[in-house]
């Protein structure tokens, strides 16, 4: 499955190699309207940093991280930390994980995030202080921690 999985990881959300002929979609979505000028614009997941969605099969079908052996998963950290008080969102969109804001402290709130190991919380949180981390297998959702509208990732 490796092999015929890496050899997917060019194709376009219709299921076409980069460059090939692309009849595509004429709805909304990431081509907006589909491949432009009739050619497949390839895969567009590994440049948007977020979620586990890494390519689609000849047929359209998503193909997941979790597909991947588990030496190529990507690895999470767990992070605490204090942000801005009055806007405790990250300054980049989208961020590699979800995030929640789970409480505020006199003169800050109190953020936890899910990064990529070897991402830093200051490149999505510049003010962040009091940073806790911790390597974990994957992300977990919870009734306190749900998973967020936005997050298109398919772990928890």
């Amino acid at each position: 499955m490796a092999e015929a999985t890496l050899a997917d990881l060019d194709r376009c959300p219709h299921g076409r190699h980069k460059g090939d002929t692309c009849a595509g979609h004429r709805g909304p979505g990431l081509f907006r309207g589909g491949c432009q000028g009739g050619l497949s614009l390839g895969n567009p997941w590994p440049a948007t940093e977020g979620g586990d969605r890494i390519g689609t099969t000849v047929y359209g079908v998503p193909i997941l991280q979790a597909d991947l052996p588990a030496e190529g998963r990507p690895r999470w950290i767990r992070s605490r930390f204090r942000a801005e008080l009055d806007d405790y969102r990250p300054v980049r969109w989208p961020p590699p994980g979800p995030y929640w804001c789970t409480g505020y402290g006199e003169d800050h709130s109190v953020v936890v995030a899910y990064l990529r190991l070897g991402d830093e919380v200051t490149a999505w949180w510049p003010e962040a202080s009091g940073v806790d981390a911790e390597e974990c297998e994957g992300i977990t959702f919870t009734s306190r921690f749900a998973r967020p509208d936005w997050w298109t990732g398919m772990e928890g």
